[in-house]
């Protein structure tokens, strides 16, 4: 036997007056100063910088795998390990990095 619920009733929204709504969008707008500001400009101009560095180096570093044939090196080492394809996946992966 279950318990039976009262179904939840929910009241009636009003709309908000005009008072509470200008109330409730009025906010306080927070500047930095000059200083602050160039050093938080420089120091998202450089995370940018290293981000897109990082991801160029490593792209260049993955064509120099293909490039100097060491790809099919990592392939035949792994396919020594084991003759299962995920655990030669994991040492082929292991590698690359």
């Amino acid at each position: 036997m279950g318990r039976g619920f009262a179904p939840q009733t929910s009241l009636p929204s009003r709309p908000p007056s005009d008072s509470q709504t200008s109330e409730q969008t009025k906010t306080e707008q927070y500047t930095l100063s000059h200083e602050r500001y160039e050093k938080a400009v420089a120091y998202s101009r450089a995370g940018y910088t290293l981000y897109f560095v990082s991801y160029f180096l490593g792209v260049v570093f993955l064509l120099l795998i293909l490039l100097f044939g060491l790809a099919a090196k990592f392939r035949d080492i792994a396919e020594n390990v084991s003759d299962k394809r995920w655990i030669q996946g994991l040492v082929f992966a292991r590698f690359c990095f």
